[in-house]
Parts: C-alpha cells; sequence; structure tokens
C-alpha cells in the first residue's frame, strides 16, 4: 500500500507480509473492536482511530505526522506509539498505556504546548500537556493507575 489512505473496517489477519509505505494513512473505522495485526510495525505517515468500540495495538509503529483520536480508545498493550503529534483525545478517545511497557512518544515538542491524550482502562482519559522552552525534543508520556 503506498501514500494514500487506507480504511479499515475489521481485524487485520496476514499470512504473509504487509508491508505500508511511509507516506501511507491508515484509518480504524470498524463496527466492532479491532486490532492491528502485523500490519501497523514499522513506520506510516498518519493513524487514525475512529472507532468507539476501541483498537489494540499489535506492535510498536512510528508516524510520521499524527496520531488522530476521533472515537474509541487506542489500547497499546506493550507497544510505543511515536508521533510528531496527537490531534483529538476527550474521554471517550485516548491512548491507553495500561502495561508498564507502553508509551506515548511524541518526537519534536517545541513551544507550543503539546497535549498527550493518555489514560487506563481503570481510570480514563487523564492527558498530560508538555510545553519545552528549549530546543524541540523528543518526550515519552505514561499513565499509570492511581494506587
Amino acid at each position: 500500500m503506498c501514500g494514500d489512505t487506507t480504511g479499515l473496517n475489521g481485524n487485520v489477519a496476514t499470512s504473509g507480509t504487509v508491508t505500508l509505505s511511509p507516506g501511507a494513512s491508515v484509518v480504524f473505522n470498524g463496527a466492532v473492536a479491532q486490532t492491528t495485526g502485523s500490519l501497523l510495525s514499522g513506520t506510516i505517515r498518519n493513524l487514525t482511530i475512529n472507532n468507539s468500540h476501541g483498537v489494540t495495538l499489535s506492535k510498536s509503529v512510528t508516524l510520521v505526522r499524527t496520531l488522530t483520536l476521533t472515537s474509541g480508545v487506542l489500547k497499546l498493550d506493550t507497544n510505543i506509539v511515536t508521533a510528531l503529534s496527537a490531534a483529538g483525545g476527550s474521554s471517550t478517545s485516548y491512548v491507553s498505556t495500561d502495561s508498564a511497557k507502553s508509551h506515548l512518544e511524541m518526537s519534536s515538542v517545541g513551544s507550543v504546548q503539546a497535549e498527550f491524550p493518555v489514560g487506563t482502562a481503570a481510570e480514563g482519559f487523564s492527558p498530560v500537556w508538555i510545553q519545552n522552552t528549549g530546543t524541540a525534543d523528543s518526550y515519552s508520556v505514561q499513565a499509570a493507575m492511581d494506587t
């Protein structure tokens, strides 16, 4: 798949190798909970979550541009999402970082405040905002359950 947007309504199951170009944009917009399978290993341009039932990430992924959260929770399990930026985020649409190994990383946080739309299954949406007054840098955020 090359430089276009691909919308996925179901789970992705492959018996071979699927390679997306770094220019590909993927939209998960199913009517039931979805799992990314091996589709999202590596680097793509944009990822949009628009599934109120949620999407589970099977492998870590790097986004050259934006993670857009329109509807539904992106469950990372033990994976990492690295993105240039994130758009959206609400009590019904965030990145769930329930595992000690999972986190959301933004690769170029600078003088403009960046929102990390994270949360946990138990406590919900708990966004973090970071503004860097120095040179743009990468930051990783993980929400953890309050004990």
